[in-house]
């Protein structure tokens, strides 16, 4: 009696698992339910699947509660912190709050709506719907197979994104979003989404959902908030161009510096290279005999080659039968060379020609 106890159970824990794994909830979504034409900005809605369904039961509007005593205020805070935690990277994101209040009456508008949990393993399509004359007419759809597009014949303001296998937002499977900028009137309306798709036994499954967009006339209050807002708003800009002008002014000195130390730069490597097309040539004669150090003109940039040649001998003497003479060339320096010249008889003085070939600094 106690297996048969425990395999009932195991049986249910893994019915349980495996009718959940699979759970997906259609979320349906606006920034704005009440238009203020002129000061709405944008208006967004976004119709998406998510796979963590647990994670956004508690994101219910709840009816305005009436004034509560101690006993009822400890009860409730009991409850919330039971609750589930809301996925705050939702709520941050989509700017998602429980109701908006109208300024008559207790009527509130949701900045949402939820489907009921189902098995959905394929999304095949997204469809967003606005009620027009009595009749939902399709506003924008998405299929694995087609992209996002909107029917621009009953709105042509709208722009839409979407995609059924993937979501850059955690915990979507696939999603569809319309976006307006600056939403008139006539943007306000009733708006159904729908979704097909595939479960886990590849038989079809669907979800819908509704949400209602409002139009109205924005108050003094209002007026004088958006002037406000805006003020502020003017003021960070300009301190924000004041700052980008002072960057753009400390960019052009640097750049205006780059360009002289760039010209200079130039100037010099074109001296470098005519000085490396065309070296730098220094000559002299030599007047036997000598033996000393021959400096040049200017300094060369390395030791230059230095060459001599003969050029004549005079006589002091009227034979020429007999003639010595000798010139060795050292110490070759940047800044000059030594020589040593001199002959053998008295009656021969010899005369060379030297030559040094390099780059001057």
């Amino acid at each position: 009696m106690e297996m048969r106890t425990i395999f009932s159970a195991l049986y249910a824990i893994v019915t349980f698992i495996i009718s959940t794994g699979y759970a997906s909830q259609l979320l349906f979504h606006t920034n704005e339910p009440v238009i203020h034409p002129i000061l709405t900005k944008t208006l967004r809605l976004r119709c998406s699947v998510r796979n963590d369904a647990n994670s956004i039961d508690v994101l219910r509007p709840l009816p305005a509660a009436p004034t509560e005593s101690p006993n009822d205020r400890e009860v409730r805070q009991l409850h919330s912190n039971n609750m589930p935690s809301v996925n705050s990277e939702l709520m941050a994101s989509e700017n998602v709050s429980n109701t908006t209040n109208v300024s008559s009456g207790n009527t509130t508008h949701s900045t949402f709506d939820l489907s009921p949990q189902a098995d959905i393993v394929h999304v095949m399509s997204i469809i967003v719907s606005k009620e027009l004359s009595g009749k939902y007419l399709p506003l924008a759809k998405v299929t694995p197979y087609d992209p996002a597009f909107a029917s621009t014949w009953i709105d042509n303001d709208v722009k839409v994104q979407g995609n059924c296998e993937t979501s850059p937002v955690p915990g979507e499977q696939s999603f569809l979003e319309l976006t307006w900028t600056s939403p008139k009137e006539e943007q306000a309306g009733h708006f159904k989404c729908d979704i097909y798709a595939l479960n886990t036994d590849s038989l079809a499954v669907s979800l819908s959902t509704s949400l209602d967009i409002t139009s109205s006339a924005p108050t003094f209050s209002d007026l004088i908030s958006y002037v406000t807002d805006h003020d502020k708003i003017i003021s960070e800009k300009e301190a924000e161009i004041s700052r980008l002008n002072n960057e753009t002014q400390s960019l052009k000195s640097a750049l205006d510096e780059l360009k002289i130390n760039t010209t200079n730069e130039i100037r010099d490597l074109k001296d470098n290279l005519a000085d490396m097309l065309s070296p730098n040539i220094e000559s002299g004669t030599i007047r036997c005999p000598l033996k000393e150090f021959i400096s040049f003109q200017k300094t060369y940039r390395v030791d230059p080659l230095v060459f001599s040649s003969f050029v004549n001998a005079t006589s002091n003497g009227n034979s020429y039968n007999r003639i010595g003479f000798y010139i060795d060339i050292s110490n070759v320096t940047t800044t000059g060379f030594s020589v040593d010249c001199g002959y053998s008889y008295n009656e021969c003085v010899p005369t060379f020609k030297w030559i040094a070939t390099g780059y001057y600094k």
